[in-house]
C-alpha cells in the first residue's frame, strides 16, 4: 500500500492527531440487524452482503480497490471493516468463522486482514496534512494561510512546551502555501483517502474538487 513520503517532510508518527475510527462500536447490537440508515449505507445488512464484503476485504489489494464503488457500497464495507477489526467475538464473528473456513485460512486471518486497512486509514489521517493543519481537506490557499496565521498567533501567546507539534504544523504549511507542492498533495489525497474519509462524516461524498 503506496503512500504520500512524508517522512521527508518530518511528518511521519506525528501524534497530534488520534484516530479513532477502528474503536468505533454499534453499542453492543447486532450489526445484521441494524436498519441501512443506522449504518449509513443503502445497503442491506444481510448476512449474504456482509460474507461478500469479508470477501471483498480478503481479496482487495489497497483501501483504494476496496473503497473503489459507489458511496452506499464504501460505507457498508467501511462499517463491516470497523466490526471484524474488533475480532471473531464481536457480532460478525459467524460470518468472519465462516468465511475463514471458505476461504481455509483462520478467523483470526481474516480479522487481521482488516485489522491491517483499519490500521492503514489511520496511518493516513494521522499524516494528513489538512488534519494536522486543522484546515477541511482540498482547503484554498487563503483558507490555509489563514489557518498558519492563527497558529502563529496561538502560538506567540503560549509556551514554548510543545516544539515538535509545532513543527509539524509548520511542516504541513510549507507543503500546502506553496501551489505546486499543494496540487501535488490534493492529487494524493483524491486517491489516498478520499475513498474512505467521503463515508467517514469528515468530507462531502461528492467527488473531491478543487476549491
Amino acid at each position: 500500500m503506496s503512500g504520500w513520503p512524508l517522512a521527508r517532510y518530518c511528518l511521519a508518527g506525528s501524534g497530534a492527531l488520534q484516530h479513532r475510527g477502528c474503536a468505533a462500536s454499534a453499542g453492543g447490537r447486532d450489526l445484521l440487524a441494524l436498519p441501512p440508515s443506522e449504518e449509513g449505507s443503502g445497503l442491506p445488512w444481510d448476512r449474504e452482503a456482509v460474507l461478500a464484503a469479508l470477501a471483498r476485504i480478503l481479496d482487495a489489494a489497497s483501501l483504494e480497490e476496496l473503497f473503489a464503488g459507489s458511496e452506499a457500497e464504501a460505507a457498508f464495507f467501511h462499517g463491516v471493516l470497523l466490526a471484524v477489526s474488533r475480532g471473531p467475538r464481536g457480532k460478525l464473528g459467524a460470518a468472519i468463522r465462516r468465511t475463514a473456513r471458505l476461504r481455509g485460512t483462520t478467523a483470526a486471518f481474516v480479522v487481521d486482514r482488516a485489522a491491517a486497512f483499519c490500521a492503514t486509514m489511520g496511518a493516513r489521517r494521522r499524516e494528513d496534512l489538512y488534519r494536522i493543519l486543522g484546515v477541511p481537506p482540498l482547503a484554498s490557499g487563503e483558507s490555509i494561510d489563514r489557518r498558519w496565521q492563527e497558529i502563529v498567533r496561538e502560538r506567540n501567546g503560549a509556551d514554548d512546551s510543545t516544539p515538535g507539534c509545532f513543527g509539524s504544523l509548520e511542516a504541513a504549511w510549507q507543503i500546502l502555501r506553496d501551489p505546486v507542492r499543494r496540487a501535488r498533495y490534493e492529487e494524493f489525497w483524491r486517491r489516498a483517502l478520499w475513498p474512505f474519509e467521503r463515508v467517514a462524516g469528515r468530507v462531502s461524498s461528492a467527488s473531491p474538487t478543487a476549491q
